[in-house]
């Protein structure tokens, strides 16, 4: 029976993702607001449902996962209807958010540090190359230096990062669908986020793209999916 619900809940996302997209298209901007509103709850309840089946091995799963979609949840709707009037004000909220988010999916990956030990030479070109690629594409968004908006990019693209090394390292400890996807997932929520910090510095930020819209839904998918295969 949780198991049809599930999968009802899935197939209702689905849809209510698809219309969404379709009205993103057409800028229905009222629209949006209400499918994006309704999609990413019943992500979050069909993965939950599914996981449930898998009781009590699934009961961290569970914990940080709705941990992390709901505050991803909270990040986008911040971010959707402006709650925070000045735009420093709310991007600092929104990247806080999905720094609080990444730490959660950090707590579903972080075995793999345990099960595949890394060399110390190997954080340490880890931790320089990050550095330089953060700096590299802060300069590209912005030719000014700011203390506040660089120390945002770098908090949250080094989180994205980190979760990146454990995907790899998820994947060099067991080669599963599940591994591989949390790595596609990860790689596509850094694309996105470079995009969005670039769209910040100029005066698109006002409007949800299309483009925007369909890849963060097909990153909540991508974990979403991971994380059922991987309890399973």
């Amino acid at each position: 029976m949780v198991l049809i619900i599930a999968l009802v809940l899935a197939g209702l996302y689905l849809i209510s993702s698809i219309l969404h997209l379709i009205f993103t298209a057409k800028k229905k901007n009222n629209i949006t607001k209400v499918t994006n509103f309704i999609s990413i709850p019943l992500l979050i309840a069909a993965t939950i449902l599914f996981l449930v089946t898998k009781f009590p091995d699934s009961k961290n799963l569970i914990r940080y996962y709705s941990c992390s979609l709901g505050t991803t949840f909270l990040c986008y709707c911040f971010y959707l209807y402006n709650v925070i009037k000045s735009k420093k004000g709310n991007n600092i909220l929104t990247n806080l958010l999905f720094l609080i988010s990444n730490i959660f999916w950090l707590e579903i990956l972080i075995p793999s540090f345990k099960l595949c030990p890394v060399p110390t030479f190997v954080i340490v070109i880890f931790i320089i190359l990050c550095i330089a690629l953060i700096l590299f594409h802060y300069f590209c968004c912005t030719k000014k230096f700011m203390i506040i908006d660089f120390s945002i990019i770098f908090l949250t693209l080094s989180s994205e990062a980190v979760l990146l090394f454990a995907a790899i390292l998820t994947i060099i400890s067991q080669i599963a669908i599940y591994s591989i996807m949390y790595f596609v997932g990860i790689a596509l929520l850094i694309f996105i986020t470079c995009r969005q910090q670039k769209l910040y510095f100029s005066e698109e930020t006002k409007t949800i793209h299309f483009s925007t819209s369909l890849l963060f839904s097909i990153y909540l998918l991508i974990m979403s999916a991971s994380t059922v295969l991987m309890q399973i």
